[in-house]
């Protein structure tokens, strides 16, 4: 029960502790879109002509999303 306590206060901890909590958030919704357009790329062009722009807009939306976990770990850290 107390492990239990202990990590339902972690979630209830303050978000102005964590200091990359709104680039977080910008990263997050930026990962969102890039996902939406590379799920649209994909069904929009053809697979032989296509898979330049739908690797491009995955793996830019793969980064955003590296680079915001980055932050979520380091963050966890200090």
């Amino acid at each position: 029960m107390e492990n239990r306590r202990n990590i339902l206060e972690e979630f209830r901890q303050d978000k102005s502790k964590d200091k990359y909590f709104k680039i977080r958030n910008i990263l997050n919704m930026i990962f969102i879109v890039m996902v939406i357009v590379t799920i649209a790329l994909y069904f929009i062009y053809p697979l032989p002509d296509g898979l330049p722009a739908f690797f491009c807009s995955c793996l830019t939306a793969i980064l955003v999303k590296a680079v915001e976990v980055y932050l979520r770990v380091s963050a966890k850290k200090h």
